[in-house]
């Protein structure tokens, strides 16, 4: 990447990717989880300079009791719920290791 146009087109692509649905709380809420990594490398001399700046976009956390109205079932909207409840604590243990790693991961 050579531009900040080229950097849009890369958060344009992972935003229309991205899967939203309609909850109890928002119209278009998101479903998925983003993170999106941009690394900038620099050689002076022998020595190589990595610079790195990370975004995460989480899914929204959901209520339980305001998944759908309580009808004595768990319904798919529930289930939901609790996958992205569960999701965003793994995520968060991610985010968490993410920043305190002390070097760049090895190819990745």
């Amino acid at each position: 990447m050579n531009s900040v146009d080229d950097i849009m087109k890369v958060a344009y692509k992972v935003e229309n990717e991205r899967f939203t649905s309609s909850t109890a709380m928002n119209l278009n809420s998101s479903r998925t989880h983003a993170m999106i990594e941009f690394r900038r490398y620099r050689k002076q001399g022998n020595d190589l300079f990595i610079n790195a700046i990370r975004f995460f976009d989480l899914a929204g956390a959901e209520r339980f009791e305001k998944a759908q109205p309580y009808d004595g079932k768990v319904s798919q909207a529930k289930i939901e719920a609790i996958m992205t409840n569960w999701s965003l604590q793994v995520m968060s243990r991610v985010i968490d290791n993410c920043a305190n790693l002390k070097k760049p991961l090895i190819g990745g």
